[in-house]
């Protein structure tokens, strides 16, 4: 009878072995399902984290090409200015301002007074093109 009374104490040191092998089986299953939950979402924050250090670094090429578009704006803008500077410098030294009118006046008087005609209907006699 000690025998059958050592073997039943066996017998149930198995079955809670047993029991408790099981336990430690489904931690581990529901241990392996949080883990690979926690990487598949890691893996996502990754892509995400990807996708907005793409974003950051396309907006800053993209700021970069608008700073650099402004300053080609900028330097044609003075090439621009600095063109109309000339035009006006050269149109300034070809074209005298004052002095044409009372040379075209002087070449309607000389005229006049050369035809001899001192007096009279000199409107009608004066050449209005050089006035």
């Amino acid at each position: 009878m000690e025998m059958e009374g050592k073997l039943k104490i066996k017998v149930e040191e198995l079955k809670a072995l047993s029991a408790k092998k099981i336990e430690m089986e489904l931690r581990v299953r529901f241990l392996k399902t949080l883990i690979e939950a926690k990487i598949e979402s890691l893996e996502a924050e990754v892509l995400v984290n990807k996708n907005e250090c793409d974003l950051v670094n396309d907006m800053a090429r993209l700021v970069a090409l608008v700073k650099k578009g402004k300053l080609e704006a900028e330097v044609l803008e003075k090439k621009r200015e600095c063109d109309l500077g000339k035009e006006k410098e050269e149109i300034s030294i070809t074209t005298p301002a004052g002095p044409a009118a009372v040379i075209g006046n002087f070449g309607n008087n000389a005229n006049y007074v050369h035809m001899g005609e001192g007096e009279g209907d000199w409107e009608s006699d004066w050449d209005w093109s050089q006035a």
